[in-house]
């Protein structure tokens, strides 16, 4: 998944860290505690790291918005919800270049304000761009503002207006 390789990197960051974990699914419920209890044990030993709870639904959205960048540290293609509801947020998303990911935020990158790390290059390059994105506040700015706007005609009206507007 890429979360404990993340925090191991993250605790030499000069950074805050907030790590949130989804709950594990109904298939997964052993793997996914022992995920909990490995990025625990990680988190106590590194002070600008915490494993914070997941919000509830109805927050979501607001404690994306407060995130000044959320990491998704997948190194195979994954889902792009998260990415999706950040960025729907105005917050920008850092990530390996795979799948859905890559094709979500290859738009968003211009000149320095890269967004997307190469996988081989490991958790240290997301911890890198991160902080060259944060570090340029014009860049910064750029990226808020693009992420903002690249999610628009993938909300669920918009995308119910596009297709009734293609009905006969």
């Amino acid at each position: 998944m890429g979360v404990l390789e993340l925090i191991a990197a993250a605790r030499a960051w000069h950074r805050h860290v907030e790590v949130a974990l989804a709950p594990p699914g109904p298939d997964d419920l052993r793997g996914g505690r022992a995920l909990r209890q490995q990025c625990q044990i990680l988190a106590d030993r590194a002070p600008n790291i915490t494993l914070a709870q997941v919000p509830g639904w109805a927050e979501v959205a607001g404690w994306l918005a407060d995130a000044a960048a959320v990491i998704i540290p997948c190194r195979r293609p994954a889902s792009s919800m998260t990415a999706l509801e950040a960025l729907s947020q105005g917050t920008p998303v850092i990530a390996y270049n795979t799948g859905i990911l890559s094709d979500l935020l290859l738009p968003l990158q211009h000149g320095s304000r890269r967004l997307l790390a190469d996988v081989m290059h490991g958790p240290n390059a997301l911890l890198f761009l991160t902080d060259g994105l944060l570090a340029d506040l014009a860049s910064y700015r750029a990226a808020c503002q693009a992420a903002y706007w690249r999610v628009q005609d993938l909300r669920p009206a918009r995308v119910a207006q596009l297709f009734c507007s293609a009905l006969p």
